[in-house]
């Protein structure tokens, strides 16, 4: 009788603790498709009714090298809402031909997240880091900087809410078993320990994970000639001049209380503020 009561309480907390995260699961999925799926709302002034029409029109303005106007129809697609890695590759493409290697880095950044064009993204990317490191001093990455945005941009928190359901699941299906088990009873005891132990670990990286979305946003230094300073001033001392293609992380709230600045970490590790108009955003 002890035995049953055992499995039904264990079962019962279980079932408590899945309920939970399914419906922090649903919770999180709308947030984060909002982020990744790239569908913003078109801007009044961006009307772009027919966007392959469009698309093609720019592309026929970059053939013959009107490239400021073919720029212009690239991102007037763009702001109305149409994403798509022949649009970021060829506005890439565009802005390299403009002499603006940091914009055109950036694009072929977000290309590189298509499949369709994520090899040609990435023979771009090397091309314009090349060039750029033989200009600027070539910006180091901290193993931090790395792990941060892969946890936070690659993992997200879906992921961990998963594997806390799984993992959930899985110790109480351990723990039942043991008690009705001939033999390894040892073994399922342990291996329902392990699986609780890892059900915690996804549980505090959902947690960090959640608790830090929309604080920080990736981005990216597009603009040479500017600093990395203390204080949202031109007067603030300089910490650091940037260059084009340093990745930073942007705060977001921080960044609101002075217009025109942004209060950025830098993926050296440094922590500042440099002018709005040098970087540019990833969605």
């Amino acid at each position: 009788m002890m035995k049953f009561e055992s499995v039904k309480t264990a079962c019962r907390m279980n079932f408590c603790f899945s309920v939970i995260a399914l419906v922090m699961l649903f919770i999180t999925i709308p947030a984060y498709a909002d982020v990744t799926s790239g569908d913003e709302q078109p801007e009044a002034t961006a009307v772009v009714t027919d966007p392959q029409r469009a698309f093609n029109d720019a592309n026929f303005l970059y053939e013959q090298r009107q490239y400021t106007a073919a720029l212009e129809r690239y991102l007037q697609i763009e702001r109305a809402g149409f994403h798509s890695g022949p649009l970021f590759l060829n506005t890439g493409l565009t802005y390299l031909n403009m002499q603006e290697p940091g914009r055109a880095l950036f694009y072929f950044y977000r290309a590189r997240s298509y499949g369709q064009t994520a090899d040609q993204a990435e023979r771009a990317i090397a091309f314009v880091e090349e060039n750029l490191h033989q200009q600027f001093a070539e910006p180091p990455v901290l193993a931090m900087f790395s792990w941060y945005e892969w946890l936070q941009y690659r993992v997200g928190t879906e992921i961990p809410l998963l594997a806390l359901i799984i993992l959930l699941n899985l110790a109480a299906l351990f723990w039942a078993g043991q008690w009705f088990a001939l033999k390894g009873k040892t073994l399922l005891r342990y291996l329902a320990y392990t699986a609780a132990g890892l059900a915690i670990a996804s549980a505090a990286l959902f947690l960090y994970t959640y608790s830090n979305e929309g604080e920080w946003q990736r981005g990216m230094i597009v603009e040479a000639g500017f600093e990395l300073r203390e204080q949202p001033s031109d007067a603030a001392d300089a910490l650091l001049v940037v260059y084009p293609g340093f990745r930073l992380l942007h705060h977001t709230h921080s960044s609101e209380r002075a217009a025109g600045w942004s209060f950025v970490h830098m993926s050296n590790g440094l922590q500042g503020w440099v002018r709005t108009d040098s970087l540019l955003l990833f969605p």
